[in-house]
């Protein structure tokens, strides 16, 4: 995987995963040379057909294959250590980010509300489920903080789920596990209540990587 963070600390990984009806031109993404990545199905699209701003998916999934946002070179930092799963009880998860959004992150308390958190547009959020009696990493969680205006209904957040190398898990006969359909069916309900703290559950302190994005 190239190293995505040459664009320079001031934009880093969360703001080259972005495309914008103003930035459509095939090369005014930073990523587009990984857009044919072979993790990417060819039919991946965007997720959504709504006509707004919108993540470049190919360039997510790119910049996440096979482990490649486990290296601090690619942008992200190590937001946790593995803790118990919410989400998939009897699971654990450990947590990577974009490294300009690990300060804000960790402000976010699961047991509490109220942080006033807004993490920066682009922010990217990797949750790798993992199986306590291996620690193998058995399905990523994604997470982008997209344009605004792409979901106003849940803070601009793409979401979506792939196998351990990143490839998006299909969807029934047709289509695959990201995007705004799928996630308003599957995410929507838990993230809702948490609207003041940017959407987002966090990380308990006590499994919190103490690394500052500096």
């Amino acid at each position: 995987m190239p190293n995505v963070s040459a664009a320079g600390s001031s934009i880093g990984i969360a703001a080259l995963l972005l495309m914008t009806a103003a930035c459509s031109a095939p090369d005014a993404n930073p990523l587009a040379a990984y857009a044919g990545a072979s993790t990417v199905p060819a039919d991946a699209g965007t997720g959504d057909d709504s006509g707004s701003p919108q993540v470049d998916v190919r360039a997510v999934f790119a910049a996440v294959a096979n482990e490649a946002y486990q290296s601090k070179s690619n942008g992200f930092a190590q937001a946790s250590t593995a803790f118990p799963s919410a989400a998939a009880p009897g699971k654990l998860v450990t947590e990577w980010i974009s490294k300009d959004a690990l300060d804000a992150f960790l402000k976010i308390n699961p047991n509490t509300t109220g942080s006033n958190v807004t993490l920066p547009v682009g922010t990217t959020i990797v949750r790798a489920v993992q199986d306590p009696s291996t620690m193998a990493i058995t399905k990523l969680t994604l997470l982008v903080k997209g344009p605004p205006g792409y979901n106003p209904a849940l803070g601009d957040w793409w979401f979506a789920e792939t196998d351990p190398s990143g490839m998006p898990l299909p969807e029934g006969d047709a289509g695959y596990q990201f995007g705004i359909p799928w996630q308003a069916e599957n995410c929507y309900s838990c993230h809702t209540p948490r609207n003041n703290d940017d959407f987002l559950f966090g990380i308990s302190s006590a499994y919190h990587v103490q690394e500052s994005s500096n």
